[in-house]
């Protein structure tokens, strides 16, 4: 309501008195007087009559906080009968009002000011009271009713600066989502929550009740950088309440899924375990602590892995295969990235064989009876498996047994490769060797045990052998022979049972032909010869075995000292000159050293073959001493 203003004063009727009150008396109204219409023209005071009674509109106080105090003027319109300077507040709620105090009053002034304040001290209560301005004259010439209540107590909203949260990084072309949790409280307005800054960060969700609130924040940059954004929560009143600095990284596009070679689980077996490493390109995306393997239960990550890597380098992941059972199995290596997606699937697959027969004996082997110096040559049969090393062959034992080139080692599982074996033996008696086949990783495989015996070349009593010693220069002197005296050549030798060679025995190959692997074949039936037949010494050396000298014209006896002369032929022929016919051997002169013998059957021999009229058993010449 506004201040009172003067008006013009009313003209007295016949049923007012001359103070423009009631009629009956003077308008003095009572104390508790209440003005409910607004303000009215003052009359005129009137000398010897009671100063003209003012009613001011009475006026509300709005709901004012305890502790804050609310000023208001007023104004009324002055007359000389008004004792101004002894305006007072009246009322039992005085003491929610401040004294009023005059603001402007002249003496020839139309209006008067004064200032009322209120300033409550108790929450719930009606403040009420009286500003009045007494008469010169006595009674009352101003009157003002105020009023007035505590406003309710203002809550303060609480206010949270938070700490810069980071959600991470994500490549261009793709987002990371990040829930973040902030405090809530009912003065929030969680309509109102917003992101300022960065417009690659986006709210995807708000769930906000009791005492906590979850906002889901999205971050999906265009470019590359480092970007940033603040989360705000505003009060109910408008003022930001809860602030929440956010940054993010935005990383080049990384490379998922590149190209990579599974290798090979190599000589698996139930039991055995296989060892394989698998070679990734890394990624900067790639999370190196939740590699793992799906499927196959025989299959688990080794020890020493590489990973991680710098971006754009490779590193290895071991894998280990222990099979439990033959057949194939397989699994897939998978290498998950950062945001919890796929950066590599790397499937693996290998094939379990049956077991391979390790430290097995294997089927002997005996070699017919050979002379000391001779030289047999015969093919062994090994039961191959598929773990056998070709290259790991070998012989252990007597020297005697040599491997020789030429083999069909490796064959498959199940099936037998063979193996060229020489038996030449220096010394008479029994001798043996294993042939130790070794596995890929260097054990035992398959052992077969080599026997063969060597017995000593008979001599005709009296003949002298040859003896060859080692050197860089070989002497080849005679010996008197010590070998057992030879069967007869005309009786048990010539195509006998007991060991003649000769009649369809068995002749060195010369050279070795491979239809010929034991070094041995078969001599043709001899015709007969006008030559007498007789023992004769083969030569006695403790080396390998020479070529088998050509038999030449029958030498002496050891009984004559001279030679022998050759019989009449049975079959008649057409005699021939005398550089055609054959020319009998001369012995050589003591002293003089024979040729040497070739040590090797398979070595070619200056030795001349022996003839098909003579006999295949080996002759010594012997010397006269």
């Amino acid at each position: 309501p506004g201040p009172s203003t003067p008006g013009p004063s009313p003209t007295p009727g016949p049923t007012e008195n001359s103070e423009g009150g009631p009629p009956g008396g003077p308008s003095t109204p009572p104390a508790d007087y209440t003005r409910t219409t607004g303000p009215t023209d003052r009359p005129t005071e009137r000398r010897g009559t009671p100063c003209p009674h003012h009613a001011i509109e009475p006026y509300t106080f709005a709901p004012v906080q305890i502790g804050q105090i609310k000023e208001q003027d007023f104004t009324f319109p002055r007359r000389a009968c008004d004792n101004v300077r002894a305006i007072s507040l009246r009322g039992p709620d005085a003491a929610g009002f401040s004294p009023p105090t005059l603001v402007a009053c002249p003496p020839s002034g139309p209006l008067c000011r004064f200032r009322v304040a209120f300033r409550p001290v108790q929450r719930g209560r009606l403040y009420q009271a009286v500003v009045v301005v007494p008469s010169t004259s006595g009674g009352t010439a101003v009157t003002l009713r105020l009023s007035g209540t505590a406003a309710p107590p203002v809550r303060t909203c609480p206010r949270h600066a938070l700490p810069v949260r980071s959600l991470g990084t994500a490549e261009v072309g793709r987002s990371v989502t990040g829930v973040l949790t902030v405090p809530w409280d009912d003065c929030y307005d969680a309509s109102g929550i917003r992101l300022d800054g960065d417009r690659a960060f986006s709210l995807t969700g708000t769930r906000c009740e009791g005492t906590a609130c979850r906002i889901t924040v999205t971050f999906a940059p265009a470019t590359a950088g480092t970007r940033s954004a603040t989360l705000v929560v505003p009060s109910d009143s408008g003022p930001a309440a809860v602030t929440l600095p956010l940054s993010a990284v935005a990383a080049p596009s990384c490379r998922r899924d590149p190209p990579v070679t599974a290798p090979e689980f190599e000589d698996a077996e139930p039991g055995r375990t296989s060892r394989a490493v698998v070679i990734v390109p890394w990624g900067w995306c790639f999370d190196a602590t939740r590699i793992h393997l799906t499927g196959d239960a025989d299959f688990h990550l080794g020890p020493g892995s590489t990973c991680p890597a710098k971006p754009g380098a490779t590193c290895g992941i071991p894998v280990v295969f222990e099979p439990r059972t033959s057949g194939p199995h397989s699994t897939t290596l998978t290498v998950p990235d950062t945001t919890g997606g796929t950066a590599a699937t790397v499937p693996l697959s290998a094939v379990a064989r049956t077991s391979c027969k390790r430290d097995a004996p294997g089927p002997g082997h005996r070699f017919d009876d050979v002379e000391v110096n001779d030289r047999a040559k015969e093919i062994i049969g090994i039961p191959w498996d598929w773990c056998y090393d070709p290259g790991g062959i070998s012989l252990n034992g007597s020297p005697s047994f040599t491997l020789m080139k030429g083999t069909t080692c490796p064959a498959e599982t199940g099936a037998t490769c063979r193996v060229r074996v020489a038996f030449a033996p220096a010394t008479a008696g029994p001798h043996s060797a294993t042939l130790v086949v070794r596995t890929r990783e260097g054990g035992p495989g398959v052992s077969i045990v080599i026997t063969g015996t060597a017995t000593a070349p008979c001599r005709s009593p009296g003949q002298y052998g040859l003896s060859r010693e080692r050197g860089d220069s070989p002497e080849v002197r005679p010996t008197q022979s010590q070998s057992p005296p030879c069967p007869d050549d005309e009786g048990e030798g010539e195509g006998g049972d007991e060991g003649g060679e000769p009649g369809g025995g068995r002749v060195p190959c010369k050279p070795d032909p491979d239809d010929c692997p034991d070094g041995f074949t078969t001599a043709p039936e001899e015709p007969p010869t006008s030559e007498p037949s007789g023992p004769a010494p083969k030569p006695s050396a403790p080396d390998p075995a020479p070529e088998r000298p050509e038999a030449g014209p029958k030498p002496s006896t050891p009984d004559s000292g001279a030679p022998r002369s050759p019989k009449p032929s049975k079959t008649p022929e057409t005699e021939k000159p005398e550089a055609e016919k054959p020319q009998a051997k001369k012995p050589d002169e003591p002293g003089e050293p024979r040729e040497p013998v070739s040590p090797h059957p398979d070595e070619p021999s200056t030795t001349p073959s022996p003839s098909p009229a003579s006999s295949a058993r080996p002759r010594a010449v012997p010397t006269t001493p």
